[in-house]
Parts: C-alpha cells; sequence; structure tokens
C-alpha cells in the first residue's frame, strides 16, 4: 500500500481528530457572520410571509362580508330567473299511458285570464279528482313563463317556504349559497333566505324577467289545500298575489278543491282582488266519448252509457272505469266506486 492511499484511509478513520475540529472552528470564525446573517433573513422572510398572509386573508374576508350581500342578491336573481325560464315539463294525467281530456273550452278561458295581465289573481277550484291539475300542468307545458308548485307533502311554512327554494333552484344543496349565507351570517346587513326575502327576491326577479321576455311571470300553486291550518301563511300568499298583480310583475294562479279553506280565503281582505274559476265535470257526452277511445275492456256501448250515468264525468272516475273495470265486474266495480267516494262527497257538499 502507497503512503499516499495510507494517510486517506488513516483521516477517514480519525475524522473527529483535534485537526478537524480546528478547522471547523475556523470556518465558524471566518463565515459565522454570514451564515448567522443568512439564518436571520431566512427566519424574517418567513415571518413577513406570514404576517402578510393572514393580513391579506383578513381583508379578503372582510372584503367579501362588505359585497357579499350586492353578490349574493344578483347571485339569486340570476338563479331565479333561469329557473322561470327553464320550464319544466310536466307528466299529466293518472297514468303513462292514459290519454289527457282535451277540454278546449275550459283550456282557453283559464289560459286567458292568467295570460291577460289583470290586477287580478286566480282560484280555479273544483271536485277531488276533477282534472285541475292534469289541466294547468298542460297549460304549464304549452306556454312559456309558467312556473308550477305542487304542495303535495307541505304542511307547515317552513316546509312551504323550503318548497319554493328548491323549485326556484336557491336551495342550500347549492354550495355557492351556503357559502354566502355563511359570509352573510358574520355580515351586518345579514339577509338569510326566509319566506319574506323569497318573495322580495321573486318580486325582482319578475322585474329583470318582464324586461327581457316583455310579460309576466306566473305562478301556479297546485293543491292549496294542504296549507289550510297555516291562516298566516295563507294571508301573506294572498297579500302578495294581490301585490303582484297591482304592480304588474307576477299573476299568482291557486288550485284548490271544495274545502274549508275555501272559507279561510274569502275572509281575507285580499280576496276582494281574487278571481274565481270553477271546474266541472265533464258533459255525459264527452264523458261517454273518452271512455270509447280509451277504454279496451268494455265494448258494449250501452255498457259505457250506463257507466257514465252511475259515475258522472269526473276524471279520476273514468281513469278507474279504463284501467279496472271491464263488462264481467262491471256492477260490482261500480258499486264499490260509489262506496268508496261517499264520504268524500258528503264532504265536498257540506263545504259548499
Amino acid at each position: 500500500m502507497s503512503k499516499k492511499n495510507a494517510r486517506k484511509k488513516i483521516s477517514h478513520k480519525t475524522i473527529s481528530s483535534p485537526r478537524h475540529y480546528e478547522r471547523i472552528r475556523f470556518l465558524l470564525i471566518k463565515y459565522g457572520r454570514y451564515i448567522w446573517s443568512f439564518l436571520i433573513g431566512c427566519g424574517r422572510l418567513i415571518n413577513l410571509i406570514y404576517k402578510y398572509k393572514l393580513m391579506a386573508l383578513i381583508l379578503i374576508t372582510i372584503l367579501l362580508v362588505h359585497i357579499s350581500p350586492r353578490l349574493y342578491k344578483n347571485l339569486i336573481i340570476n338563479t331565479i330567473v333561469k329557473s322561470l325560464e327553464n320550464n319544466e315539463k310536466y307528466h299529466i294525467g293518472l297514468a303513462p299511458y292514459t290519454k289527457f281530456i282535451d277540454r278546449p273550452a275550459e283550456y282557453n278561458n283559464i289560459k286567458e285570464n292568467i295570460k291577460s295581465q289583470s290586477i287580478y289573481f286566480y282560484l280555479i277550484v273544483g271536485e277531488k279528482g276533477i282534472g285541475k291539475t292534469s289541466l294547468i300542468r298542460k297549460i304549464s307545458n304549452d306556454n312559456k313563463g309558467i312556473t308550477y308548485f305542487d304542495l303535495t307533502s307541505v304542511t307547515s311554512t317552513n316546509k312551504f317556504t323550503d318548497k319554493i327554494k328548491r323549485v326556484l333552484n336557491i336551495h342550500d344543496k347549492n354550495p355557492w349559497f351556503s357559502l354566502y349565507e355563511w359570509l352573510l351570517s358574520i355580515s351586518i346587513n345579514s339577509d338569510i333566505l326566509t319566506l319574506d326575502s323569497v318573495f322580495r327576491y321573486l318580486e325582482m326577479a319578475a322585474i329583470t324577467y318582464k324586461k327581457k321576455h316583455g310579460y309576466r311571470v306566473i305562478i301556479a300553486i297546485d293543491d292549496i289545500n294542504k296549507i289550510s291550518d297555516e291562516e298566516i301563511l295563507l294571508e301573506k300568499i294572498l297579500e302578495h298575489g294581490k301585490k303582484w298583480a297591482y304592480d304588474d310583475l307576477i299573476t299568482l294562479v291557486l288550485i284548490a278543491s271544495y274545502h274549508p279553506v275555501l272559507e279561510k280565503m274569502k275572509k281575507i281582505s285580499a280576496s276582494s282582488r281574487m278571481t274565481i274559476i270553477e271546474l266541472t265535470n265533464l258533459p255525459e257526452e264527452d264523458s261517454i266519448e273518452y271512455l270509447k277511445q280509451n277504454n279496451k275492456n268494455i265494448k258494449n256501448p250501452l255498457v259505457i252509457k250506463e257507466a257514465v250515468k252511475e259515475i258522472g264525468g269526473r276524471f279520476i272516475d273514468l281513469i278507474y272505469v279504463i284501467n279496472s273495470v271491464d263488462e264481467n265486474d262491471f256492477e260490482k266495480k261500480i258499486k264499490s266506486l260509489k262506496k268508496k267516494h261517499q264520504s268524500y262527497f258528503d264532504i265536498e257538499i257540506s263545504s259548499k
């Protein structure tokens, strides 16, 4: 082994020798102040970055809190306008294979009234199962600017508010609304979506909609009977219907069956601007013709005529005959149907 390689081997083994300590000490004395200055500079830089990042976050939060009400307002109005423009198509009739009963006289009467842009709002009333919902859905599908609300599962003011928010697409599942509502909750000018604020934003959206399209928005609320116990809510809806019609912004259309709620509505002062459109059963000739065209189980025209004579021209009963009755069990099924609905008929007669 050469002397050079032996020295290298010895130097690796004696790395902790006094000679190496002396070398490290010499480097620290010579460059220590530069290393210390570098570490202090890094520390100050990190401190400044942290400080300004926090300040930037605070400034952004303050800015958002300040401007969020305006952004939130514009977001809601634009969302409602888009919801009013995207007219949803609704299923018509009680079964997908059942043909809709064409009622041109009543169809045109309702259509002309609700699109007349008068100073009135409207109540469409009739027996349960007579075809009110199918008719208003048909009108909604055929005409732009009609937004339909179904209150089947609504029994309280909170549920009514949630239903409107879902239909207008301003519900809490939208992440933007969750963010804005959180910002508004820490803002002085808080305006969380209550029923009153939803109605107010709907009015603003209606102004935008009318400027854009040249005609009013039409709001149809079906099965208003469901909120008959919410008298304050009922009064609020009628008051807004009167105000919207007077301001030429929104035409409100309410749909109800014969029910004690009608008497409650008539006692509300705003009902003075409410026009009542009453739907009746189909005439006997139209009912017979409808059964002839759609019924596959009863071929005898005398049986069809007898069925109409027994049940009348109520849409829901005609559908029952089409789907469930044949010539063999005609009498039994018709008697069962009349017995099933007798208690309801008694309630309707007493409510009238």
